[in-house]
């Protein structure tokens, strides 16, 4: 009697049965979602130790490199900006003359300074870094082996050849790493006196106050002196000294500045470069190789859109009233 007439019990079949699907399918991939978290598990995993890895690279590394080459540019800006010609001659005479105040900031310097202790090299620090991201994922792996099948496949592939892709991936990454912030690193400090040679105006301008500095500091001790005397071999040092220490003050903050954005920008570039490539790749890899993992996603990924397409195609069947001939590929398929 169900089956009268066999064209409504058609419809009747593929308008239950796709609806069926479509609205039970979280309880029918159920088992599968426990798989998938267990994966969600190793990718959080993963993530938690790249963090780790970039803060380490922080601490360890950036936070007391002097990166040098900023030091060289400082020197070439504060040439640059001394004027040529006339300028170049007070200069060389106002630096005579500061002599005194150069050996005394030199020993109170000295005095106050802390020994420069070398920071460990950049290398030594990434790889000791990446080693310990790694020794996490293995304690994790061995701690949770009982809680799900993913756990004792991850033991596996570190006890087997994981290790050594995993080696050559990090030093294939760690190369293209380097020579990205070698070129970015180059390119800031050279834009600091770079940037200023391209624009004659700026520099011309930078140039002239510099030089009405030396000769106002040159005239304000023979004023302050009233008559010329010894007294100015006090005075005019002094200004002089002053007025140089408050144009290397106002360089050292300048390059100091560019010191601290390339030291952000380097550690964005650890992430982009490094951390995040490798940490992309370890999050994919229990579900690549042909592994049950990969095929269960891919699974999960086709079954949702794929019950949507069929449920669609039922509905249109059944709208325009051809009943099973349209639904029933679909319903294979």
């Amino acid at each position: 009697m169900l089956g009268n007439p066999p064209a409504a019990a058609r419809q009747r079949v593929a308008r239950g049965a796709s609806h069926y699907l479509l609205a039970d399918q979280e309880q029918l991939l159920a088992a599968a979602r426990q798989d998938v978290a267990a994966l969600d598990e190793w990718r959080s995993l993963v993530h938690a130790g790249q963090r780790e890895f970039d803060d380490r690279y922080r601490r360890e590394y950036l936070a007391s490199e002097k990166f040098r080459s900023f030091d060289e540019a400082l020197v070439r800006l504060l040439d640059l900006l001394e004027l040529p010609g006339v300028g170049k001659f007070v200069s060389g005479t106002l630096w005579v003359v500061r002599t005194p105040y150069r050996l005394l900031r030199g020993l109170v310097g000295k005095a106050l300074s802390r020994p420069d202790t070398p920071g460990l090299p950049e290398e030594k620090v990434l790889d000791d870094a990446w080693n310990g991201w790694l020794n996490l994922l293995r304690k994790e792996a061995a701690r949770r082996g009982q809680a799900h099948p993913l756990w004792p496949y991850v033991e596996q592939g570190f006890a087997t050849a994981l290790p050594q892709l995993l080696r050559q991936r990090f030093q294939e990454d760690l190369r293209a790493f380097q020579k990205n912030v070698f070129d970015e690193v180059d390119r800031t400090a050279r834009a600091i006196y770079e940037e200023l040679q391209k624009n004659p105006a700026l520099l011309n301008t930078l140039r002239t106050g510099n030089f009405a500095l030396d000769v106002a500091a040159i005239a304000g001790a023979l004023v302050l002196g009233h008559t010329p005397g010894l007294h100015d071999l006090i005075l005019v040092p002094l200004l002089a000294s002053l007025k140089q220490q408050i144009v290397e003050l106002l360089g050292k903050q300048y390059v100091d500045s560019q010191r601290e954005q390339i030291r952000a920008r380097q550690q964005l570039l650890v992430a982009q470069y490094l951390s995040g490539p490798l940490a992309e790749w370890l999050a994919q890899w229990p579900a690549t190789g042909g592994s049950s993992f990969e095929r269960l996603e891919l699974v999960l990924r086709r079954i949702p859109p794929a019950l949507r397409q069929l449920d669609g195609a039922v509905a249109r069947a059944l709208a325009a009233g051809t009943g099973s001939r349209e639904a029933e590929p679909v319903l294979q398929g």
